[in-house]
């Protein structure tokens, strides 16, 4: 029951959001797919990705060089609690549910390759 209240209440949450999901470009990713998004991560900040998968959920883990900042930046203390129980099982804080965005897993690991290797070339 108190799982269901905490879940409600991320839920709740995001459905008032109206800022766009995720965001992938040449400075990083802007990530507000979830209630437990922690925004911008630049570039230089992300050491690589993979994707994960925890019973039937698939999702992308996002590596970082300081994911301890990350999880300090968070925004109220379950919230932090989240991020450092991820760290600890994942190695990252820093998780993408594409469940909550209207793209395929698929979809979302080749919009990431695709910019990370145009940054790559570059």
């Amino acid at each position: 029951m108190v799982f269901s209240c905490i879940a409600g209440f991320f839920w709740a949450r995001k459905a008032i959001d109206v800022k766009d999901g995720l965001k992938i470009d040449e400075s990083g990713i802007t990530d507000n797919s979830s209630a437990i998004s922690i925004g911008h991560i630049p570039c230089e900040e992300i050491t690589g990705f993979e994707t994960t998968q925890v019973a039937s959920t698939k999702f992308i883990s996002i590596y970082l060089k300081d994911p301890l900042k990350y999880i300090q930046k968070a925004k109220g203390s379950l919230i932090r609690k989240v991020m450092k129980a991820n760290y600890k099982y994942y190695g990252t804080p820093i998780a993408i549910n594409p469940t909550s965005l209207k793209i395929q897993l698929s979809e979302l690991e080749k919009l990431i390759e695709d910019e990370w290797a145009k940054r790559d070339s570059k």
